[in-house]
């Protein structure tokens, strides 16, 4: 298995990998928070709709993570959405310099 991981890391962007674990990480946050959410209303804090509105749109998320995990999984992912690699902190940094270049010369 560990001979596997190291091949994959090395075919992989790091990028994908983190992202992959940042996913799968919020799906178990989210099937906690749904524990939490369900006792909150057994004990009575939460009705049963504020439960279930809250419940559906944890799972709307949880859904988006699963499908960007099996995008991952399949190759059908070009950029990273919630990862921030070296690649687009330059692009956010030429973007930002771009903008300070265009005001400053906009307003002198």
């Amino acid at each position: 298995a560990m001979s596997m991981l190291t091949r994959l890391e090395g075919c992989v962007p790091g990028w994908m990998l983190d992202e992959e674990h940042i996913c799968h990480s919020g799906c178990a946050a989210g099937t906690e928070l749904e524990k939490f959410i369900c006792n909150a209303r057994d004990l009575g804090v939460l009705t049963g709709s504020e439960a279930e509105t809250l419940i559906h749109t944890l799972h709307q998320h949880m859904e988006n993570f699963y499908k960007r995990v099996s995008a991952l999984q399949n190759g059908r992912v070009s950029k990273p959405i919630y990862v921030q690699c070296e690649e687009s902190e330059e692009a956010a940094a030429d973007q930002k310099e771009a903008t300070t270049t265009t005001t400053t010369t906009k307003g002198g």
